[in-house]
Order: C-alpha cells, then structure tokens, then sequence
C-alpha cells in the first residue's frame, strides 16, 4: 500500500508541476491524507512514512524554490505591468500550496518568505508612484507638469495589484490616491486656461510677450487634454466626462470668441479705428496659436482678412494725406497722422512719409513765400501780397502738426 501510494503521489505531484489539472490539489490532499492515516504501519517498518513525506516536502519546497525564481527573474517595474498578470497565476499556485501545510508544516515558512520578497518588489513600484505624483504629501500638490503617460501605466499597474489578496489594500488606497489626483489636476486646467483667456479678453492693450506665454500654456493644456483623450485610455474610461466637457466646451468658447472679434474688427474698419484695429489684429495672431485646436473657422484667417483690409485702408489714408499737405488742409492731415502714429511697422512706415512729406510741403510753401517777398520789393502787387499772406496764415495754422508731428529738426527745415 505504502509503495502504491508513493507512485501514485509522485504521479499527482508531476501533474501539479506542469499545472495540467487544477483539481489536483484536492487529489494530493486526499492521498496526503490516506498516508497519514497510514502513519502507524512506521510501528512495524520503520520511517516507511516519514520517508514519503520528506520526499513531498522536498519536491514541493523545489517547486516553490522554482517558481520563486521565475518571479524574481521578471522585471516588475511600472513599464512592465503586463507581466503582472502571469505573475498572479504563479502566486496564485503558490498560495494554494497552504493546503499541504498541515501535512508539510515547513511549506508555510518558504510561502510566506516567497510573498513577502515579492510585497517588497512590489512595494518598491509603490514608492515611485506616490513619489511621483506626490501621493504622501500632506500639502497641496503644484500642478505645474503631469506625466499623464507615466499616471496611465501607473493605474494599469494598481489595477494589476488589485487582483492580489496580498497587495489588495495597498493598491486600492494609492489607486483612489492616484484618481483623485487626476481629478484635481484636470480641474486646474479647467480654471487655469479660463483665468488667462479671461485675461487676454479683456485686454484691449498689452504685453505681447505675455499674452503668448499665456496662449502658450492654454495650447498647452489643451493639447494634454487630447493626447489623454486618443492616448490614455485608462485616465479616459474614468475621467471621460470632465474631458469631453473641456473639449467641447472650449470650442465654443474659441469659435464664440472668434465670432465676436470678426464682428468688431467690421465695426473697427468701418469707423476707420485703425489703431484699436491694429490692436485686435495683433490680438488675433496671437490667438491662431489655438487654431490646431478649432474645427471650423480659424483666427488666422480672420487675421488674415482684415489685415489686408487695414493695409488698403491705410493706403487710402496715404493718398488723404498727401492731399491734404497739398491742400493745406492741416486738420485733416492731423486726424490722419495721429491715426497711424502708434500702429504697427506697416502703419508707422506711412506715418514717417506724411512727415517727410509734410517736412517737403513747408520747406517748399516756405521758399514759395520768401520768393514772393523778394520780387515784392520790385514790383508791388496786390494779388503778390495777397498769396503772401495767405501762406503766412498756412503756415501759422501749420504750427499745431509741426509740434505734434515733427521734432524740431524738421520744423527748422
């Protein structure tokens, strides 16, 4: 009998091994049990159990020793969560191995040395991820880059863990630790981005330099949003209604708020408001930077549209002003230069011909007149006189754009 159930073990146990049959245990159990109660034959022949037993113990302790190596050989960090599932089985195997610990009492030490090994491999992912994403501090979490790449892996890792009745508690907590990052940091996109375009809305004027480092962070944001939205499908499956929100919400925003602007750039152009035109316009290009995220219409293009018309409208104001220095129609021609006085390079470039033109017409009206005084001294005539105190009287009306247009090197010209 003892012989017979020798074979018939080691049989099972090579079954076990090559993890044929998963009701395997029950059969090993149940012969582990017949031989203990065989145990009294070791009265008539001695170690005939112990013997038996020693051998089970010393292919199982193997086995264990084997599967532990396996384990330890595989690479378990976070880039590596894919392996955490063929890991499960092995420690699955190894812990329904406790059912022969009452027959083989020192399988329970090489288990139990075998899960903390692996706890502490484990644990050590742990640590980088809540040192990561700052899971352990007490204080508020700084929001200032998210490496949504790393967090996706990390939740697939903690979901992985889940699974293990060892690592369950553990992975849980920094799992909702990890959540709930995410959660507060997709909410300070949200207010983030809408602080700074509520910013650059309201500002007529400002500092270019900053409303692009602002644009820059909105592109920013929103370009994370996307990329979590097409890439991240894990961050996605639980956060997908706060990004879709944000999405679909700054779409409107952006297209509501190119709307507006092409409606007042109409307006702006039709009141010849060239400098507030100007202003817009810089404020639009700016705001193209955002273009690769609109469906439909696009800042560049109403940029695009207007600059052209600005272009022509200050052309049309060139040719008003030229006229009016041949006019002498000074007011005109003050309304004019102070409209393109504190524009951009084109209008300014228009801007510094009216001077130099204006320069030429009174160096010219003031030769004209110092000409009629010399020939006055020889012929005395009255239409003379009369075309020599009319120029008096352009010039003295030409004073108020000499001082507010030209310094003093052309108003001595």
């Amino acid at each position: 009998y003892i012989n017979e159930t020798r074979i018939y073990i080691e049989e099972l146990l090579r079954s076990l091994f090559r993890g044929e049959d998963r009701s395997i245990y029950d059969k090993i159990t149940k012969c582990l049990l017949n031989l203990k109660n065989a145990q009294w034959i070791e009265n008539y022949r001695a170690r005939a159990y112990s013997d038996i037993i020693k051998d089970i113990e010393q292919q199982l302790i193997q086995h264990i020793k084997e599967l532990e190596k396996s384990v330890m050989k595989s690479n378990l960090d976070l880039d590596n969560f894919t392996k955490i599932s063929d890991v499960s089985k092995i420690l699955i195997e190894i812990d329904e191995m406790r059912c022969f610990e009452k027959f083989v009492p020192i399988l329970k030490q090489y288990i139990d040395e075998f899960n903390l090994k692996f706890q502490g491999i484990i644990n050590n992912v742990f640590i980088v991820i809540k040192d990561t994403f700052n899971l352990d501090k007490s204080n508020e979490p700084v929001y200032k880059t998210f490496d949504y790449y790393t967090a996706e892996k990390a939740l697939l890792y903690l979901d992985a863990c889940k699974t293990f009745f060892i690592l369950k508690n553990d992975s849980i907590l920094i799992l909702k630790g990890l959540e709930n990052y995410i959660r507060n940091y997709i909410n300070f996109i949200k207010e983030e981005i809408k602080g700074y375009f509520d910013i650059i809305k309201q500002s007529k004027t400002g500092n270019e330099n900053d409303m692009l480092k602002k644009i820059e962070i909105i592109s920013n944001r929103l370009q994370e949003i996307v990329e979590i939205k097409t890439t991240c499908n894990r961050i996605f499956s639980c956060f997908r209604r706060p990004i879709e929100t944000i999405i679909k919400d700054w779409n409107k925003l952006l297209s509501d708020y190119l709307n507006d602007l092409s409606e007042e750039k109409h307006k702006l152009y039709l009141t010849q408001s060239i400098e507030f035109l100007d202003n817009k316009l810089s404020i639009i290009k700016i705001l193209s930077n955002l273009d690769w995220f609109l469906k439909d219409k696009k800042y560049i293009d109403i940029y695009h549209k207007y600059q052209e018309k600005l272009l022509l409208q200050v052309h049309d104001i060139d040719k008003e002003m030229i006229d009016a220095i041949k006019n002498f129609d000074y007011e005109l021609l003050d309304d004019k230069m102070t409209a393109l006085r504190p524009s951009n390079k084109i209008e300014k470039h228009f801007y510094e011909k009216a001077k130099r033109f204006l320069s030429m017409g009174l160096n010219q009206l003031k030769e004209d007149t110092r000409g009629l005084t010399l020939v006055l001294t020889h012929h005395l005539e009255k239409e003379q006189i009369k075309l020599i105190v009319e120029n008096l009287k352009r010039l003295e009306k030409s004073k108020f754009v000499i001082e507010k247009h030209l310094n003093i090197s052309h108003a001595m010209c």
